[in-house]
């Protein structure tokens, strides 16, 4: 392709293998980051379901502490 800026000519041109192998490259690293996410993602939902049954579990121990004042009423 050529196009004139000014006075000046200029010719772009495209090497379609070096231009394929730099998409592969592309593909893989973002394959490794999409690995990455997906299993920084895993630890966080685990971090995230046992802080919500420790939460569910000292909610259920104070309930059990206050079945004394439940019975007088």
């Amino acid at each position: 392709m050529a196009a004139v800026i000014g006075a000046l000519r200029v010719d772009l041109g495209l090497n379609s293998a070096e231009f394929e192998q730099g998409m592969n490259r592309a593909k893989g690293a973002l394959g490794g980051l999409t690995k990455a996410f997906t299993a920084l993602g895993g630890v966080a939902l685990f971090a995230g379901v046992a802080t919500g049954v420790g939460q569910a579990s000292a909610a259920w121990r104070r309930c059990g502490s206050l079945r004394p004042s439940w019975t007088r009423l």
